[in-house]
């Protein structure tokens, strides 16, 4: 399906997979270890990469991708199935999020049909994606700085109900 290159794994894939395990720490209120993160990022952007690598339909490692992200937010960050899920659920569509607000924009700067043309030259398609990147970064830091994830919310909302 799509062979990227070694540097656009390093540059593209594993910052994102840093961010989406950062994110999905964030969302349970998981304070950040990076001795966890990067190993962790580093198998699923080389699982992603020998993943999209194979000559499957448009789509199918994207689910091979949820599947691998929701394993290792089990096995690193030993969340529950369902913590897991929720976590891989929220920085996924952290990303398409990302992607869907700045993909329009991208493709009129760089005067793309499609996001996808930026695959053929490998620094264009680490360039286009740091937008992205940035987003979620962003994202990232509002959640840790003013603590918004799933357990202050819920025990905000439990605060509520008692004063009732």
């Amino acid at each position: 399906m799509d062979k990227m290159p070694l540097l656009a794994v390093l540059l593209q894939s594993f910052p994102e997979s840093i961010l989406l395990f950062s994110l999905g720490c964030a969302v349970w209120g998981i304070k950040l270890n990076f001795k966890k993160i990067i190993p962790a990022a580093a198998i699923s952007a080389f699982v992603s990469w020998g993943v999209r690598a194979l000559p499957f339909p448009f789509g199918v490692h994207t689910v091979i991708g949820f599947f691998v992200l929701m394993s290792l937010y089990a096995i690193f960050f030993k969340l529950q199935f369902i913590k897991a899920i929720v976590a891989t659920l929220f920085s996924l569509g952290s990303l398409v999020t990302a992607e869907v607000l700045m993909q329009p924009i991208i493709n009129n700067i760089f005067h793309f049909n499609k996001f996808s043309d930026a695959w053929d030259s490998m620094y264009l398609r680490i360039v286009v994606y740091l937008p992205m990147l940035f987003l979620m970064l962003i994202l990232l830091i509002l959640m840790i700085k003013f603590d918004i994830n799933i357990v202050t919310l819920l025990n905000e909302q439990i605060r509520r109900k008692k004063e009732r």
